[in-house]
């Protein structure tokens, strides 16, 4: 019977030491996330196709005033872009080391925004879901949650054990969002980053295999039917609301393990 500390559980090895539990018979390094589309409800991404996202994207994430489009990208280390070549050109510089995914709402069929898988290890099972920009019609709405959500269904159903979400400790916004789909704040790495001339500081959010399948993955769902939605568009019940007493259960049964 497994020992917890913390909520983790470990065993006690021939030498009376603490280590991890040994890994499943049948463990083997998790195939690399690398889908060409997933397809939701309200949205669907599309793997990166510079020759059919890239104006579409430029014109999505470059509207409103100067002063809007530099607001948009202060957390990100490059943007806004001057035309759509260089925002391809970046884009395209990322993908070489990460997988990068368009979100195409249903609403607009049109690309509104990015996510990446990226650091993925394969071996251990891990993979973080990175580099998002969302438009100002795509952020705040459910097609965005629901990006979030075939993101993390596709990894954990893949087989890995752990996703990752990391932000500069500044940027509130991207923190309320990684608590919101169910992360769990994971510490802050003080002085990790210069970029954009400045010192960053990252907060680490981590979601494992047993959080998604022991309650997030429903609340998300449940969240996204469309029975939480009037006739209005607007929710009957917040995804936080939701996600706190999941955390709550979840809590509770690892202290009682």
């Amino acid at each position: 019977m497994p020992i917890t500390s913390e909520g983790v559980p470990y065993t006690i090895s021939e030498h009376g030491l603490p280590v991890g539990l040994a890994m499943p018979p049948g463990w083997s390094p998790r195939p690399t996330p690398t889908p060409e589309a997933i397809n939701g409800h309200i949205c669907r991404l599309e793997a990166w196709d510079p020759s059919k996202h890239s104006q579409q994207l430029f014109e999505s994430l470059h509207t409103g005033s100067v002063a809007d489009q530099e607001r948009r990208w202060t957390y990100l280390p490059e943007g806004p872009f001057t035309n759509a070549e260089r925002l391809s050109q970046s884009i395209s510089a990322r993908a070489k080391s990460m997988h990068v995914m368009v979100v195409i709402p249903k609403f607009t069929e049109t690309a509104q925004g990015t996510a990446s898988f990226a650091r993925v290890d394969q071996n251990s099972g891990t993979v973080e879901v990175s580099w998002v920009t969302l438009s100002p019609s795509l952020a705040g709405t459910a097609a965005a949650t629901e990006t979030f959500y075939l993101m993390l269904e596709h990894a954990f159903g893949l087989g890995y054990r752990r996703v990752e979400w990391k932000t500069d400790s500044l940027n509130a916004p991207s923190r309320r969002a990684a608590l919101r789909l169910g992360f769990r704040f994971d510490g802050l790495w003080r002085k990790a980053v210069v970029y954009r001339g400045r010192s960053r500081d990252t907060a680490w959010y981590g979601m494992s295999d047993d959080e998604w399948q022991g309650g997030v993955r429903d609340a998300i769902a449940a969240w996204l039917d469309d029975a939480n939605f009037d006739v209005n568009g607007q929710q009957k019940t917040r995804l936080a609301d939701v996600m706190s007493h999941v955390r709550t259960k979840l809590d509770g049964l690892a202290e009682a393990n």
